[in-house]
């Protein structure tokens, strides 16, 4: 697999702009770039290694621009495409326990969280309310079931301690999906019925927050 063959034709339809959608982002949009070159964030392969998406930042954005290839017998751009932003987390918060009582419930690591009484990330003396923690093993470009059947097996490494936090904390998984503004049709997170029982191994519940961002089209 040449890898940065494969990036080096996704930068170029950057550059060039071959594709109406490429030019119609851009119109509005820009790619994060160093030195005035587009930046490949991540490169994704399928099982085969005959299919690669790969994801550029957009500026200012959290959603990215996802040009995908073929890859055999020759490397050929199919499709290119708005990713949305996604986040799936484990996250808990409570009142009356302490953050590193939530923490020593688990064996897993948090990725995140704070305590009541520091101060807000915003600054100034806002205080924050609650004890929370999060555990969000992939911050990448990823599909919402890639993430959440993720986070499923990581959670599956410590069967006890996410069912503690889950009764004594009220933990659940938190997901957000933020789309691109210009999308006409968004779409939606897809559970398939063995994902609903992995997560009612732990009587776990979702919740789910879903945004658009960025500029419409021209």
């Amino acid at each position: 697999m040449n890898e940065p063959e494969i990036i080096r034709i996704a930068i170029k339809e950057i550059e060039l702009m071959n594709w109406g959608t490429t030019r119609q982002f851009l119109e509005v949009h820009d790619v994060v770039r160093q030195d005035g070159k587009p930046i490949a964030d991540r490169i994704d392969l399928d099982g085969n290694n005959s299919v690669a998406t790969v994801y550029f930042r957009v500026r200012d954005e959290k959603f990215y621009l996802a040009i995908c290839l073929e890859t055999k017998p020759d490397i050929v751009i199919t499709g290119i495409y708005v990713e949305p932003y996604v986040s799936v987390s484990l996250v808990a918060h409570s009142i009356n326990t302490c953050f590193d009582q939530l923490q020593n419930m688990t064996t897993l690591i948090p990725t995140g969280g704070w305590k009541k009484g520091e101060s807000k990330t915003t600054g100034g003396t806002i205080l924050h309310m609650y004890n929370f923690i999060r555990f969000e093993p992939n911050t990448g470009p990823d599909a919402f079931e890639d993430k959440l059947s993720g986070l499923l097996d990581l959670l599956e490494t410590d069967l006890n301690g996410v069912c503690a936090l889950v009764e004594k904390a009220g933990a659940y998984i938190q997901v957000l999906i933020e789309f691109h503004q210009g999308t006409a049709m968004l779409g939606g997170p897809r559970i398939c019925k063995r994902t609903m029982g992995r997560l009612a191994a732990f009587d776990l519940g979702i919740d789910f927050d879903l945004y658009t961002a960025g500029k419409s089209y021209e």
